[in-house]
């Protein structure tokens, strides 16, 4: 288990500790994939309304959606410099948590973990305040588009907040979080995007992920992407 006692010098600002996760078992998993849904209609609904959550529903399920496959490749990184006056952070959910109380009407991608369990998230502040983040997905979290293995980590459901919006924050919170994993010992990086999110691939690719393959999904058959190969 990598430790998460450590901070990235190339950015300003400081991680924070988080326990380390229990591996769910093969039973929770298969739970946590049966509540899932669930419990994102249930947040959409109080952070969007009926009627949003009803289409992004219909969205997501009455329709194909493809997925590009990103890597992370170090030394592609073109946005390693942090936004002046942003401190990037590693903050534990029950950080954010505690954060969102304190603010309403939020993206529903701020309570992935409630929504998935995942425990770690990259953030950017601004005067103090989240401006923008990233979810980070490990062995121990459950993935809807990775098999994740104990080298392996996911960049998913990120955002920024939208006064915040076109100064950048996106691609160097990518930047950072990608950094702080290498420097923990992760050997890949992975993140998937919907191909019709053409701001979040450009923030991707600026932030030195490459596209490395694609996945479909239709309805409720949802694979998880699954690599020929993986040459560096």
């Amino acid at each position: 288990m990598k430790s998460l006692h450590t901070t990235d010098e190339s950015f300003a600002g400081s991680t924070v500790t988080a326990e380390p996760p229990a591996r769910p078992s093969s039973l929770a998993t298969l739970a946590h994939a049966g509540v899932r849904k669930t419990r994102q209609f249930r947040i959409s609904v109080a952070q969007w309304g009926l009627k949003q959550t009803l289409y992004w529903a219909a969205f997501g399920c009455l329709r194909p959606n493809r997925f590009l496959i990103f890597e992370h490749f170090p030394g592609r990184d073109t946005a390693r410099r942090p936004v002046p006056g942003v401190v990037y952070e590693i903050w534990d959910a029950r950080r954010l948590a505690a954060w969102r109380k304190r603010h309403e009407g939020l993206r529903p991608e701020f309570f992935r973990d409630e929504i998935d369990g995942v425990r770690l998230c990259a953030v950017a502040l601004m005067d103090g305040n989240v401006a923008g983040f990233i979810w980070i997905y490990r062995e121990d979290d459950t993935s809807r588009l990775f098999g994740l293995q104990p080298n392996e980590a996911e960049l998913n459901h990120g955002t920024v907040l939208e006064e915040h919006r076109g100064k950048g924050l996106f691609w160097s919170v990518l930047s950072f979080a990608s950094s702080w994993l290498t420097s923990q010992g992760y050997d890949r990086v992975y993140a998937g995007v919907h191909s019709l999110n053409t701001p979040s691939m450009a923030a991707f690719q600026r932030a030195g992920f490459r596209a490395i393959g694609t996945v479909l999904h239709f309805g409720p058959y949802r694979p998880q992407y699954q690599p020929q190969s993986k040459p560096r």
